[in-house]
């Protein structure tokens, strides 16, 4: 089962994970932003409307400003923004399956979210029983050395998406955007030094350049964010998307992972 790259398959994963896991996935997550993975698909549609966009970057504001100095410093972004990432290989134990199952596109290289969207089927049909797709899941997702397994039916669907980007990151050794076959079937997920990454993001957050991020600017990178998103998925698929809806997340770049 190869799933094409368009607006309907993430949703069709969302639900078919939502009918296999039940309430993990109807949860939705009111940890800090700097505690784990935190969601900003609250409903587990798999979109991003612009007023979940909100609301995450008002957690941000709050969540990130360790100090309660009201905004939040380069040093306070990066550190909560870094908190899925080490500095540990992490062990992938299966072979994964060749380019072409994942390459929709059929370019001969896989990309960001061509990698997150085949690795969320996978993990529905492992959810279905499918031993097959459940050693590719287990080798698409990321996780953590500190973690033997993951529990997907426990794992929402936002989570997910987050993970598997930033296996993609881990594994895309040139840095090019997208993964060749020998990327793809990289033995260890290699950690990465993601300072750059999050020092180019608060520079371009801070409209005033005053050196802090204010809940305004948070708001204005989340929405640039959504802006980015919509229009990737509009041109990778030739939709029409609702604004109001927003793109899915396959179609994200989140803070801390890409």
């Amino acid at each position: 089962m190869i799933m094409k790259l368009n607006t309907k398959s993430v949703t069709q994963a969302a639900a078919m994970l939502t009918l296999t896991s039940g309430m993990a996935l109807a949860a939705a997550d009111e940890s800090s932003v700097c505690e784990g993975y935190s969601m900003t698909d609250v409903n587990n549609d798999g979109y991003i409307s612009a007023i979940e966009a909100n609301a995450y970057a008002k957690r941000q504001a709050s969540d990130m400003d360790s100090d309660a100095d009201g905004r939040v410093s380069r040093e306070e972004y990066i550190n909560c923004s870094k908190r899925n990432y080490t500095d540990k290989e992490t062990g992938r134990t299966n072979a994964v399956a060749d380019v072409d199952m994942i390459d929709s596109d059929k370019d001969g290289m896989i990309s960001g979210p061509e990698y997150a969207n085949y690795a969320i089927g996978a993990v529905a049909r492992a959810l279905q029983g499918d031993e097959n797709a459940m050693k590719e899941a287990e080798n698409l997702v990321y996780r953590m050395p500190d973690e033997s397994k993951l529990t997907f039916d426990t794992v929402p669907l936002e989570e997910l998406v987050s993970r598997s980007k930033a296996a993609f990151m881990m594994l895309d050794a040139d840095a090019s955007g997208d993964l060749s076959e020998e990327e793809l079937n990289t033995p260890v997920f290699k950690p990465i030094d993601i300072n750059d990454v999050l020092d180019r993001e608060f520079d371009q957050a801070d409209a005033d350049k005053s050196g802090d991020l204010t809940q305004t600017e948070l708001i204005a990178a989340n929405e640039k964010r959504a802006e980015e998103a919509m229009k990737k998925a509009e041109e990778q698929t030739g939709e029409k998307l609702d604004p109001e809806v927003g793109a899915p997340v396959v179609y994200y770049t989140y803070p801390d992972t890409m």
